[in-house]
């Protein structure tokens, strides 16, 4: 069969945990809604993000 276009949006399917507090889906034909938020549209979980993170850096200014 011709594949007319593939979704990535797969949340719970792939993921353990979603490390957003919105859930973004794909809709059918490959659109998603539209986000509203700041930035990226979405607010991080921190403690979800941390919890799926090898390493923690913190950047900080250089120091005259």
């Amino acid at each position: 069969p011709q594949i007319r276009w593939v979704e990535g949006s797969w949340g719970p399917i792939l993921l353990s945990e979603d490390v957003s507090a919105e859930r973004i889906c794909f809709q059918s034909g490959g659109f998603a809604p539209l986000l509203e938020g700041p930035g990226l549209g979405i607010s991080v979980l921190p403690d979800r993000l941390a919890a799926h993170a090898e390493e923690v850096v913190t950047l900080a200014p250089p120091t005259p």
